[in-house]
């Protein structure tokens, strides 16, 4: 058999050329040494997570990565609910949560975030009862954990980055003197009373972790153990333990009970079950019993009342720029942005982490067209 050697010609050229425009698309996407996370100390770049490198280009721009002069931003610490994955998102948008905070700080009265509440020495159930009092709860059922937090203080921002993995992260941000406890929460596959608990989780961060270690730093079980003191610290203050089991007392193995509790209590009726088991309320194996029974009736993915209540957007910052844009005190967000903290950040992104309407920041110019013009008759004429 005969080999056509011009024919394997042709065809090696082809492939070489296929190679090169592969290799030059991926570095026309992919710049090295171009991009940091938003941490001007340079204590964090882009070669310490790869996976930044499809972030750079996740919002169709690259302009708001690139930074020119430094200014003193820095993230402390970063805890995550679930998955490690997305590290450079969550710090990226949350330095820039942080940004945003600190440039409406200078029109907004906030409140103040009393940080002298955290780091004490209690356990994670004498600290939900001391913030329950420090907070004047009771121990009534919390019905928005994302209200309250904002008005305590918190800076919370949600953006749908297509996740499913992590829901909710917190941590401590420092825009130039300013400190701010910035809680993401991310993607939209989650239901409001799942949110309780990652909310509730985040505070217990707050409150006994802030000191700690990052989660990379620590060991398995050091990492285990800290996720397990905001889990209970979560349950304890989501669930206090006398006025739960005064509600579920009797009714303990009725999971239609449970069902009826949720509302009452805007916590899932899984978390319920749990904190009866964990309150000894049941035993193992009347545990057991209510975990079949939420298997048959379907409710261990998606329970009654997750489709019908919606998901807590956070207000604040929302309100905080409507309030300045509507009233005409500001009228260029990016630009006031990029003038006072050398950051470039699109009005999407802003609309994005703001929870704003796509398109409200672009939208200024129509919203108040000019009602005065100039008399060029009389201009001219006062010039001769």
């Amino acid at each position: 058999m005969r080999i056509n050697i011009n024919s394997i010609g042709v065809v090696i050229i082809f492939l070489i050329i296929f190679l090169l425009l592969l290799i030059l698309q991926f570095l026309h996407r992919v710049p090295e040494n171009h991009y940091t996370i938003s941490d001007q100390t340079q204590e964090i770049i882009l070669e310490d997570y790869p996976e930044l490198k499809e972030v750079s280009f996740m919002y169709s721009t690259d302009l708001y990565i690139e930074f020119t002069e430094p200014i003193n931003l820095k993230l402390e610490k970063v805890n995550f609910r679930i998955n490690d994955e997305v590290i450079g998102t969550a710090e990226i948008n949350k330095n820039y949560v942080a940004l945003i905070r600190d440039y409406l700080g200078k029109f907004i009265d906030f409140p103040h975030l009393d940080w002298e509440l955290s780091g004490l020495d209690l356990t994670p159930r004498e600290y939900a009862n001391y913030i329950r009092k420090q907070w004047q709860l009771g121990d009534k059922p919390i019905d928005n954990l994302s209200l309250l937090m904002e008005e305590k203080g918190f800076v919370i921002s949600r953006i749908d980055t297509q996740s499913d993995k992590v829901d909710a992260f917190g941590s401590a941000v420092k825009v130039n003197n300013n400190e701010y406890y910035v809680v993401m929460l991310e993607g939209t596959d989650y239901s409001f009373y799942r949110q309780q608990f990652s909310l509730a989780h985040e505070l217990g961060h707050w409150l006994m972790h802030e000191n700690s270690k990052t989660p990379q730093d620590m060991g398995a079980i050091e990492y285990k153990q800290m996720e397990d003191e905001a889990n209970e610290f979560a349950a304890e203050f989501l669930l206090p333990m006398n006025s739960f089991k005064q509600s579920i007392i009797g009714h303990e193995n009725e999971i239609e009970y449970y069902r009826y509790l949720k509302r009452i209590w805007q916590v899932s009726i899984s978390m319920m079950v749990m904190r009866s088991k964990s309150l000894n309320i049941i035993d193992s194996n009347e545990y057991t019993s209510l975990y079949k029974k939420l298997s048959y009736r379907g409710w261990r993915k998606h329970e009654p009342l997750d489709s019908t209540k919606l998901i807590s957007n956070p207000l604040t910052l929302k309100q905080s720029v409507e309030l300045l844009v509507e009233n005409r005190i500001v009228m260029d967000i990016s630009a006031d942005i990029y003038r006072i903290y050398n950051k470039l950040l699109p009005n999407f992104l802003i609309e994005k982490l703001c929870n704003l309407e796509e398109g409200y920041l672009d939208e200024l110019d129509d919203k108040y067209p000019n009602i005065i013009s100039l008399n060029k008759e009389r201009f001219f004429r006062g010039k001769k």
